[in-house]
């Protein structure tokens, strides 16, 4: 009897045990997705650190040949003492500006370290030249679709609902638990054989208080689905909002600001050689156009940083790529993080 009950409850047995691996294996490729994103983010910060120092170094030897012009201006009778002492100032943002810099560097690159399983390495990779991201296409229903059916946390629950459900079942098997079935022989006035049956009497274990359980687990795994499955499409509307923001402010800075900070620039300098004015417009122009490349590589980090995070909400690298080969997400250009970062370039 208990082999014939066991053999019923094998199949249910079996897709429950199935169920709850697929559960674990969809934690584990949670786990590595983590990873990644935070692997793609730190090489980002590295890299747009790393393109922002150079900069900053342009500018504050632009601003020390202004406190020198001013400061020889000042001793001629012509400047005035507030004049050198604003660029005083910035000449000392712009050094605290490129140490904040170097900084965020070097820390980017130790967690890069930590990450890739190096920790006590030197952490001195040749980073490779900055490559923003290219416009996003697609619509963003098509990757909030796409996050609903690829994100391992949803199918992770969804596995754990066929699970529960799977050992609800078997519930109904409890009360054959310990039963027998067979035939008994007795002796007495000769031999009597006939069938015998035992059964457990379900007086203070009836399967009531199991089922009642499993249902609230069920209960509460419909809960988390659906939370889970609004904050995936709270993730994505967030992430494609920021990458979509990210990417017309970085095409109005290329296509504008930069460009007409180039013609100042070139005013400033045609009126310098014409002796309509010192030199000093001509530097402040020069800064300016600094800081407005400056701004477009603190945008395209961000505009990184949001496909990193737009990637890592529609389920992964993977995922998004197969989305751009369908024609509903943005061109190949646009897999900075998953092409770049990783595999991470070869030590020096």
């Amino acid at each position: 009897m208990q082999e014939f009950v066991q053999a019923l409850q094998r199949p249910t047995r079996a897709s429950a045990a199935d169920n709850r691996l697929r559960v674990v294996a969809a934690d584990a490729v949670v786990a590595a997705l983590d990873v990644i994103s935070e692997v793609q983010e730190r090489y980002v910060d590295a890299q747009s650190s790393a393109a922002l120092v150079p900069l900053l170094e342009e500018r504050l030897g632009l601003v020390e040949r202004l406190v020198t012009t001013s400061q020889a201006r000042l001793d001629a009778g012509e400047g005035t003492r507030s004049d050198l002492v604003t660029l005083q100032a910035q000449r000392v943002e712009l050094q605290v500006s490129i140490d904040r810099a170097r900084l965020d560097e070097r820390t980017s690159r130790l967690r890069l370290a930590r990450l890739i399983g190096e920790p006590s390495t030197a952490a001195t990779w040749a980073l490779e030249l900055w490559t923003a991201p290219a416009l996003l296409r697609g619509s963003e229903r098509d990757w909030t679709d796409t996050a609903l059916a690829a994100r391992p946390e949803i199918q992770a629950l969804a596995w754990k609902l066929q699970a529960l459900g799977d050992e609800a079942a078997l519930v109904r098997f409890l009360p054959w638990e310990g039963a027998n079935f067979g035939l008994e022989a007795q002796s007495g006035q000769g031999w009597q054989v006939g069938p015998s049956l035992a059964a457990p009497l379900p007086i203070f274990d009836s399967g009531d208080a199991r089922r009642a359980a499993l249902t609230a687990e069920q209960l509460e795994a419909r809960h988390e689905l659906t939370l889970a499955k609004r904050r995936v499409v709270e993730e994505v509307r967030v992430a494609y909002e920021g990458l979509a923001a990210s990417t017309a402010n970085l095409g109005r800075i290329e296509r504008e600001l930069i460009p007409l900070q180039r013609q100042r620039r070139q005013l400033a300098e045609d009126a310098y050689r014409a002796g309509q004015t010192d030199v000093t417009p001509l530097f402040l122009a020069e800064q300016d156009l600094r800081v407005a490349q400056t701004q477009a590589i603190e945008v395209e980090a961000q505009a990184a940083r949001a496909l990193v995070r737009l990637q890592r909400a529609v389920g992964g690298p993977g995922v998004a790529e197969r989305l751009a080969d369908a024609g509903s997400a943005a061109p190949p250009s646009m897999q900075l993080a998953a092409d770049r970062v990783v595999p991470l370039p070869n030590k020096p």
